[in-house]
């Protein structure tokens, strides 16, 4: 009888564990607790405005969040909470966007002898471009 109750214990607090960082809450109520104190209206801090962070990318948020500036507020958050509150700031997923502006795969080639490959003609990022012999 004593295994099976640890096991039920074990279960019940495994069980609970799970539960709680499995159903992310509303992002709008985390904002407003973690967040919104430094990222409305407020001259006296350089955070961006929730403006600017809907244009940002929920993977930016969530990496900022987790790795960056904003690690020690992150850090009260669980990782659902942290995804929650990205996904409820921004709608611009960074998979779907990254081609956005980019080049195509197949790039014309630049016509003509120039033969720039970097900064600079040559190992000491010089400007001079000599016309072909």
């Amino acid at each position: 009888m004593l295994p099976l109750m640890r096991a039920l214990a074990f279960l019940l607090i495994a069980c609970g564990a799970l539960a709680q960082d499995a159903v992310p809450r509303d992002g709008a109520p985390l904002f407003e607790k973690h967040c919104s104190v430094c990222h409305r209206l407020n001259t006296t801090t350089r955070a961006p405005l929730r403006e600017a962070l809907a244009r940002m990318p929920r993977e930016a948020i969530v990496a900022s969040l987790e790795t960056g500036s904003m690690k020690p507020q992150g850090a009260a958050l669980s990782v659902s909470e942290r995804r929650t509150v990205a996904e409820f700031l921004s709608s611009v997923n960074a998979a779907v966007e990254s081609r956005a502006g980019s080049c195509a795969e197949t790039a014309a080639k630049p016509s003509g002898s120039a033969a720039w490959t970097g900064w600079g003609v040559d190992l000491a990022n010089t400007r001079f471009q000599p016309l072909p012999a």
